[in-house]
């Protein structure tokens, strides 16, 4: 009876000196908060600086207060960064605004396949024996957009292309060109510089365009922009276009026919001055 009175006094002290964990609430004299992110929201594929605020704690010291973040996707440490710091190791910044305060900052790699919205995250700190956790979100969102392409209006070889930013971003430096292919001959310029595109903004231009044969397949389109990040990117569009390489010809025909008449005719004046001179000269003798 009394081995057992003893083992159950061990266990009992022993749990009480166990850390303990708490869901979401911190001391009442100390906590670590979330103050705020940079960039916000975050970008798929770049990293993100979380800054946090150590704050009261009059009996702890830096070194007796750890810091974990929990890796979870789409968030993950840079590589070779502890998870787990003490207060003393984090990377400070900023400056306290009262005594017994600490501001730190994180930083945290975002997955490039992260879902645009808010992610979920969970960090946790240790002072004292007790463990307590916090979780918040960190809003992400993509910088790139994307375009939509419409022929909008066709006369003779003249193709005019709509494009317009269906995204919800930005677009800087937009650049449509159309690249060699097999079934268009593109006459002239091939490139077209557009400028910036706002989100939902639209603009035409125009190419003149051959078709090289009776083909339905559609006329390919490179679109280059600059996103919000100053990232370039270049996207590839396909756009339905009909043309008969039958009429084309014509028409180039009659642009070449049109082109040579200004020589044409100087030729037939000079002929003229010449044959009037003959007949001036032999009317005199």
């Amino acid at each position: 009876m009394r081995k057992s009175i003893l083992c159950f006094t061990i266990v009992l002290i022993l749990a009480t000196l166990a850390p303990r964990s708490y869901a979401v609430t911190p001391t009442a004299d100390f906590n670590i908060s979330f103050i705020g992110q940079d960039p916000s929201p975050a970008v798929p594929g770049k990293y993100v600086d979380l800054s946090f605020r150590a704050k009261g704690g009059k009996l702890y010291s830096p070194n007796e207060v750890t810091f974990e973040i929990i890796e979870k996707f789409p968030f993950s440490l840079e590589p070779g960064e502890s998870a787990i710091k003490t207060l003393g190791n984090v990377k400070i910044i900023g400056k306290a605004t009262e005594e017994n305060e600490i501001l730190f900052q994180v930083r945290l790699l975002v997955d490039g396949r992260a879902v645009e919205g808010d992610n979920e995250l969970e960090y946790k700190y240790t002072i004292g024996g007790s463990v307590f956790s916090q979780k918040i979100n960190i809003p992400v969102s993509g910088v790139q957009t994307d375009f939509d392409i419409v022929v909008q209006e066709v006369s003779g070889n003249s193709v005019s292309l709509g494009i317009v930013n269906i995204g919800k971003n930005s677009a800087r430096s937009v650049i449509v060109s159309i690249p060699e292919q097999k079934n268009f001959e593109i006459v002239n310029v091939d490139s077209s510089i557009i400028g910036n595109l706002a989100s939902g903004d639209f603009t035409v231009t125009t190419f003149k365009i051959l078709p090289m044969v009776n083909s339905k397949e559609n006329l390919k389109v490179f679109v280059a922009y600059t996103d919000t990040e100053g990232t370039r990117h270049t996207l590839e569009k396909s756009v339905s276009l009909k043309l008969n390489a039958e009429e084309a010809t014509a028409v180039k025909g009659g642009n070449e026919s049109r082109l040579s008449s200004p020589l044409l005719s100087i030729v037939l004046i000079l002929i003229i001055i010449v044959l009037a001179y003959l007949a001036f000269f032999k009317k005199k003798r």
